[in-house]
């Protein structure tokens, strides 16, 4: 079974089994052309409230340049829901690099998926009533940075990511039930659910690293934008946009452990075998290799 398929099956098995609120899942799948001239409305969007289908439709991107135009069907469709209410984004797909991103989607080669268009995009489906995001959890390789955690930092509470390689696999989705608790799970809470099970499972499967991180950013506020500019600044160009994995930061000289720890929560296992296989902790970030 396809990755995003198994993601598919499982998000929609988690939306069956919410007694409340809605789930709204989007499913992005490759553009296919009638007689390779015409677009047919491959992508599939998916509506649930309270357990039960609302709704489903196929559509097509609505624009060639924008980024989750998905957010127009999200504002039409969703009930207002109460301000006491958390709102959670989960984003399952690719990389997302820090600047260009042309032909991240090949049916939209006009569409730039890089971190500032990320983070507007995902802007777009902050419902009215409310400022942010409770939790945000990308399930994408490297993409655990002080970049992404500055974009975001006015998007939402919490971020759940991984600094470097997450292995051609994806965040475990079973902590959504709790959802179904009397209480509802603060965004902390889920998001250190999530990378639990994430954790506990790669460790079963897989000899290479393991490394997640819980980013709390509004205690990151204070440095993470400046933490972003120094790395820039310290990074050539050739290396800050290469496609190479990153690096933990504690190896590059201008990271400072008690400057840039401060609201970062990391899950860390070192491959098996190799150089790194005897570390024992990492800063929980992401950085661009160094010179």
């Amino acid at each position: 079974m396809r990755a995003d398929e198994k993601v598919l099956k499982e998000a929609m098995q988690t939306a069956e089994q919410a007694s409340d609120g809605e789930i709204f899942i989007f499913h992005q799948k490759p553009e296919r052309k009638f007689l390779w001239l015409f677009r047919q409305k491959s992508r599939e969007f998916l509506l649930y409230r309270n357990g039960k289908p609302a709704g489903t439709q196929a559509y097509s991107p609505s624009s060639d340049s924008l980024l989750f135009s998905e957010s127009n069907i999200y504002q039409t469709y969703r009930v207002n829901s109460r301000d006491s209410v958390p709102v959670f984004f989960l984003y399952f797909g690719h990389e997302i690099p820090a600047e260009n991103g042309r032909g991240y989607h090949h049916s939209q080669p006009g569409v730039a998926v890089n971190v500032p268009s990320f983070a507007a995009g995902m802007g777009n489906f902050i419902p009215d009533n409310r400022a942010k995001f409770s939790l945000a959890a990308l399930s994408t390789c490297n993409n655990g940075t002080p970049q992404i955690a500055a974009a975001l930092a006015d998007k939402t509470d919490y971020l759940l990511a991984s600094p470097q390689n997450l292995h051609l696999s994806h965040l475990d989705t079973k902590a959504l039930s709790m959802l179904e608790n009397d209480v509802m799970p603060a965004g902390d809470q889920l998001g250190e659910a999530i990378a639990e099970d994430t954790y506990h499972r790669l460790t079963e499967s897989v000899f290479t690293g393991i490394t997640l991180a819980l980013y709390d950013l509004n205690q990151l506020k204070s440095y993470v934008t400046t933490f972003a500019e120094i790395h820039d600044a310290k990074t050539d160009s050739l290396n800050r946009y290469s496609v190479n994995d990153n690096t933990d930061c504690s190896r590059r000289d201008f990271f400072h452990e008690s400057d840039y720890t401060e609201g970062v929560k990391s899950w860390f296992r070192p491959p098996q075998f190799g150089p790194d296989a005897n570390r024992t902790s990492h800063s929980g970030w992401g950085c661009r290799p160094g010179d």
